[in-house]
């Protein structure tokens, strides 16, 4: 839904947020142990 929302162009975009969310997600929990 949110790949159709932002249109052709935002699909480098929305897999660029993707990562940082799955990169930053990871940091927390490297962080809390």
């Amino acid at each position: 839904m949110s790949c159709i929302r932002y249109g052709e162009g935002g699909k480098g975009y929305g897999l660029m947020v993707g990562v940082l969310y799955l990169a930053s997600k990871v940091f927390t929990i490297h962080t809390s142990l």
